[in-house]
């Protein structure tokens, strides 16, 4: 496939590849040790497929030229997602942890110098599950906020690179005549 098909491919089908980019995105993110690629075929069908992280392999129909990768998700140099020590207090009251309990592992947590996460994780192993729900928010809040965004980026850096692999047309003047 050449460029000029590729584009028209991704005109014709530019809905579908952001919707199969925002999941591939959210498959990512969930899962780090791996590599979402959105690749488009010949005839305009679309494919999402996975690799590890660190991998570069690259689909058959790739190799003929009968499919292209236009861009990938990974996440294995890990995310921006943080949970705060305010989510964590609001989640702990959400699940009913008495306001003693809590009081008593915010100051143990300060005493020792560490966010609540990191001294619930540590210390109170029974309640990391509250923990992991807020992680889960979390990363429901960034794909909800960022994979469609995030996959039009990326479709618009294919878009361009590609663009500007196809031949120059010159649009020289017509020879009317001779000069002289």
């Amino acid at each position: 496939m050449n460029e000029a098909k590729i584009l028209q491919l991704i005109e014709k089908h530019e809905k579908e590849i952001l919707e199969i980019g925002e999941a591939a995105y959210a498959k990512a993110i969930r899962n780090p040790l791996l590599k979402y690629s959105v690749v488009i075929l010949e005839d305009g069908s679309l494919k999402c497929w996975y690799q590890g992280a660190g991998q570069s392999n690259v689909l058959q129909e790739e190799i003929t030229g009968e499919a292209f990768t236009l861009f990938e998700f990974s996440f294995e140099n890990g995310t921006n997602i943080e949970i705060s020590d305010e989510i964590i207090l609001e989640a702990l009251k959400e699940e009913q942890i008495p306001d003693l309990q809590i009081e008593i592992i915010c100051k143990e947590a300060e005493e020792e110098g560490v966010g609540l996460e990191r001294f619930i994780k540590e210390n109170n192993p029974e309640l990391e599950k509250i923990i992991n729900a807020c992680y889960e928010s979390e990363i429901e809040a960034d794909i909800a906020n960022y994979a469609w965004d995030e996959s039009e980026r990326k479709l618009e850096e294919t878009k361009e690179r590609l663009s500007s692999m196809l031949p120059k047309t010159s649009h020289k003047p017509p020879i009317t005549g001779r000069s002289r």
